[in-house]
């Protein structure tokens, strides 16, 4: 079921609002450019939901690396990491792991044969738990998850609700399939490009009621 932020704004499209007087976390930003500077605080001063539009190559990457870094290590906020693929997953929480304070923050879900090796570490279904007690107190004290759409049926998500969902590629998931994670966080961002591909559609009356058409293109409208 849709929160009521999420039907205030996917259903009756209203408007984002943001707080233009918000405290920008000090954070070294010396590696962003005037650009991705912008974006940071521009997300960080959202009070509901915010999107990030790039071409391939504008950094988009490392400019969400930094906004997940300024949330949970300044802000003591938590984040759901979501994607359609795992690579670009991984390819993020390599980038968030270069910070060592948000090195073992992380909880990775999913399978290791598809996980990238380097987050096996963080991998949950690597870790072995007692109980559901004690798993709920383990994802409690993490402030990062991260996985694809298609896993947030996991038991985790019993357990844990989210400050921030983030999700990556957002122009490219359909809207069913976006919506999902955004179900278990009081904040969103988006990050896309409307210029790419979008969602793959493979049943022609589906799209054609809308379903190739994705959450990012609608609210980027």
């Amino acid at each position: 079921l849709l929160n009521s932020v999420l039907r205030r704004f996917v259903v009756e499209t209203g408007r984002p609002e943001f707080d233009v007087d918000a405290t920008v976390p000090h954070l070294d930003t010396s590696h962003l450019d005037d650009n991705q500077q912008a974006a940071v605080a521009h997300v960080l001063s959202a009070r509901h939901y915010a999107l990030i539009l790039g071409m391939p190559g504008t950094g988009k990457t490392t400019t969400v690396a930094t906004i997940i870094r300024a949330l949970t290590r300044l802000r003591n906020q938590s984040v759901l990491v979501a994607s359609h693929t795992h690579a670009a997953i991984d390819n993020l929480l390599g980038k968030v792991r270069e910070d060592a304070e948000c090195r073992d923050d992380v909880i990775r879900i999913g399978s290791a044969d598809r996980v990238h090796r380097d987050l096996h570490d963080c991998l949950l279904e690597q870790l072995k738990f007692e109980s559901a007690e004690a798993l709920a107190a383990f994802v409690t004290q993490k402030r990062i998850v991260a996985c694809t759409t298609a896993a947030i049926n996991h038991p985790l998500f019993l357990h844990k609700r989210f400050d921030w969902c983030i999700v990556d590629e957002a122009a490219q998931i359909s809207l069913p399939a976006c919506l999902g994670p955004l179900r278990f966080a009081d904040r969103f961002l988006l990050v896309g490009d409307t210029h790419q591909l979008p969602p793959l559609v493979r049943s022609r009356e589906a799209a054609a009621a809308g379903l190739s058409r994705s959450l990012f293109a609608h609210l980027a409208d």
